[in-house]
């Protein structure tokens, strides 16, 4: 069935920055992701930053695809059948049409896009390899310079949608990390419940700097992780320290893993009784239920519901995810329209939520904590409920991310996610390469404490308990 140019409703509004690297799991992360340690790489789209798709287990590479991508502009060594071709000109003709009709910028970032139709098709019909042509159709949505938009090949169209629904499995050690190019460190944001990171004794916030004795960043400063990759059953030794304590050596097993990342909830304190959620994405299917279940879990206390006083919800990790999944979850703490999601022509869509009471989880007091690793949906669900009046916001500017892209699928299987619409506030702000200032500040990074002195957490509890 041709599924040329076909929209998936309302898609992510994913970021590119981070490089997600899931050691436990080998990945990257979508419009906004990071790194399961088996290894892996969250999500970015960029490389070396959050939503691009994890490697299959076996990739020989942990570094993300697209700097090992085969060259657009190299011609097939077994010239291409006239279907071949055809087939080819069709998909590039319908990427080209979708982005000429939707593209959220009707100057195309200053790309001339009539002229890159011309090009391409000659480029095409002088015989094009399969994986050429689709590192070409890369490299063309790339250009368009929005750091947002992305092609993906079939094969990684099947990744991502295992991605999504938490299916997709890795061989590794069950951990979820970001890279500091500053610092030139690896540090761990999840470790996955029942993962052999968690036998070992690593924790979130945790520097990851050796395997077996290799650094983890070479002599130019960039990432290289090949070490910590190895078959299923074979050990590694992690050279690691929690912020503030001497390094020590780890030997973690690694082993077959899911890639999905686990809500994280807890009661921090019983009088006033606040309880804490982290939500590390809202890409990946099934998060907004066990959101659910932990507001459940934190509202019960011996057998009976017990209203809270304060709720502190994490987002400092989330790169933002699909539209109906930030849905599900804005109507756990309010309803109605909260914003617009605005295209080219000005046409505004509402943003309307359906409130589902859970407790008291409409009127509960919320503090939200955000970061510069905050994109996308999760500076629109930040920055709407502060709007709406129902939380304060704690920490650093989020990543200023909040185009909305849509799907479109073409014949071969392959896809475009494109940037089409942008959120705006009732009152018109928008956070588009600005990103949303907190409430209070808190001028310190995940890699620099751990969930024992978290000064965002301190800052959350004494401003719900004013």
């Amino acid at each position: 069935m041709n599924r040329s140019s076909t929209a998936r409703s309302r898609s992510p509004s994913v970021s590119v920055a981070q490089i997600a690297l899931m050691i436990g799991l080998v990945g990257v992360v979508l419009s906004g992701c990071h790194f399961p340690v088996s290894i892996s790489t969250r999500a970015s789209v960029v490389p070396v930053q959050r939503l691009t798709v994890a490697p299959p287990a076996g990739t020989p590479t942990a570094l993300p695809r697209n700097l090992a991508r085969p060259t657009a502009t190299t011609p097939s060594r077994t010239p291409p059948t006239v279907e071949q071709t055809e087939r080819q000109l069709r998909v590039f003709r319908d990427l080209w049409n979708v982005v000429n009709a939707r593209y959220i910028y009707s100057n195309f970032n200053g790309v001339d896009w009539a002229a890159v139709r011309t090009e391409t098709e000659a480029r095409i019909r002088a015989g094009l390899a399969d994986d050429a042509f689709h590192a070409l159709m890369r490299d063309l949505v790339e250009g368009l310079g929005d750091q947002h938009s992305r092609f993906l090949s079939p094969d990684e169209v099947a990744e991502e949608e295992q991605l999504y629904a938490g299916a997709a499995d890795f061989v590794g050690i069950g951990i979820v990390t970001d890279y500091n190019p500053q610092a030139e460190r690896f540090y761990v944001l999840q470790v996955l419940p029942g993962s052999p990171a968690e036998a070992a004794g690593i924790r979130p916030h945790d520097h990851i700097l050796k395997a077996n004795g290799a650094p983890l960043v070479n002599e130019a400063g960039e990432p290289d992780l090949a070490a910590l990759r190895g078959p299923e059953g074979t050990t590694v030794t992690l050279t690691v320290r929690t912020p503030g304590q001497p390094t020590r050596d780890l030997v973690v097993e690694r082993r077959l893993l899911l890639s999905a990342e686990p809500v994280e909830y807890r009661l921090l304190q019983e009088t006033p009784r606040v309880g804490y959620i982290l939500i590390p994405t809202f890409f990946q299917d099934g998060i907004d239920a066990q959101v659910r279940d932990a507001l459940r879990a934190l509202m019960r206390s011996s057998g009976r519901i017990q209203r809270l006083d304060g709720l502190v919800i994490d987002l400092r990790i989330n790169g933002g995810g699909t539209y109906s999944i930030l849905m599900s979850h804005l109507g756990f703490f309010t309803g109605g329209v909260l914003g617009y999601l605005v295209d080219r022509q000005g046409m505004r869509v509402p943003i309307r939520a359906r409130a589902e009471r859970i407790g008291n989880s409409q009127t509960v007091p919320l503090a939200i904590l955000i970061g510069p690793s905050t994109q996308s949906y999760a500076e629109v669900f930040a920055g709407s409920l502060r709007h709406k009046g129902r939380a304060a916001l704690i920490g650093q500017r989020s990543g200023g991310n909040v185009e909305t892209l849509n799907a479109h699928f073409f014949e071969d299987g392959s896809m475009v996610w494109l940037a089409e619409e942008t959120f705006q506030l009732p009152d018109g702000t928008a956070w588009e390469g600005k990103g949303i200032e907190p409430d209070v500040k808190i001028e310190r990074n995940w890699d620099e404490f751990t969930a024992e002195n978290d000064p965002a957490i301190q800052a959350a509890i004494a401003r719900l308990s004013d």
